[in-house]
């Protein structure tokens, strides 16, 4: 991981009435990965292939363990994994790989923001056009409220190849980090800062449950769009000035593929 940021970013669309509710409510939604326009993000699943002949047996007195039955039982359910390992690897590997991701998008939340607010592409996918707004959140102060999971900038591996990760390693947050926080090279344009929260099984959040609501004063800075309504504007303004947030606009730059921005007066 690298060093944190200070300020971290949510793009959002002021004519989406989900989008408008970071402000309206100061509320952030953690989403389940089951909703994500990348089919292969929080889809990094545990490598089965990468035991050896010695770990395959300690794998499977570890996931019989894990289950609440008695000896005898948990004998013929070591037997069973054993087989399967031993004879059809691929087999345990997709109906395990199925397990987890169906965990993953009941129980993962996560919260995708990016690095940058001038990030023209972002503004172009995520905030309408750049007809919506860049909302900036005091990183260290998002963390230290503890509603909203663990954070950190995701990796983009140049080789494409996913990151390994143990049957047998700890379920500690290096390893979710694994599946949560690497993506596909082509998403390096977000450089994307995310936190993901973990409701702990068997609860599974409904979607009133994956909204957050937050403290005004976690947000530093609001940024509209360089196409912003006039009175879209007005509004945003007025929210953001009964708040103490900082509002800037943004505005071509000329002669540049860039955008910079200037603070507006309340």
């Amino acid at each position: 991981m690298t060093e944190s940021p200070e300020t971290v970013y949510k793009f959002r669309s002021w004519s989406d009435k989900n989008g408008k509710r970071i402000l309206t409510e100061f509320e952030l939604y953690l989403a389940s990965p089951k909703d994500f326009n990348d089919p292969f993000d929080c889809r990094i699943p545990l490598n089965y292939k990468c035991l050896t002949e010695s770990e395959i047996l300690e794998f499977a007195e570890h996931l019989s363990r894990k289950k609440a039955l008695s000896d005898e039982n948990r004998v013929a359910l070591k037997a069973k994994i054993l087989h399967q390992l031993e004879n059809n690897i691929d087999a345990f590997q997709d109906m395990y790989e199925e397990i987890e991701f169906k965990s993953y998008d009941n129980h993962y939340g996560v919260l995708s923001m990016s690095t940058e607010w001038d990030n023209i592409l972002m503004w172009a996918h995520y905030a309408d056009k750049h007809r919506g707004i860049c909302v900036g959140f005091k990183e260290e102060k998002l963390l230290e409220t503890g509603r909203f999971g663990a954070g950190g900038t995701v990796n983009y591996p140049k080789s494409r190849q996913y990151p390994t990760i143990h049957p047998l390693e700890g379920d500690g947050i290096q390893r979710h980090f694994k599946t949560t926080h690497h993506k596909s090279l082509d998403w390096l344009y977000e450089n994307e800062y995310r936190l993901t929260k973990i409701f702990r099984p068997p609860h599974i959040p409904s979607k009133e449950e994956r909204r957050v609501r937050f403290d005004p004063s976690l947000i530093s800075e609001v940024t509209l769009g360089v196409n912003i309504d006039p009175e879209i504007k007005k509004e945003i303004v007025e929210i953001c000035s009964q708040n103490n947030i900082i509002v800037y606009e943004a505005f071509k730059v000329e002669s540049k593929f860039q955008i910079d921005r200037k603070k507006v007066d309340s």
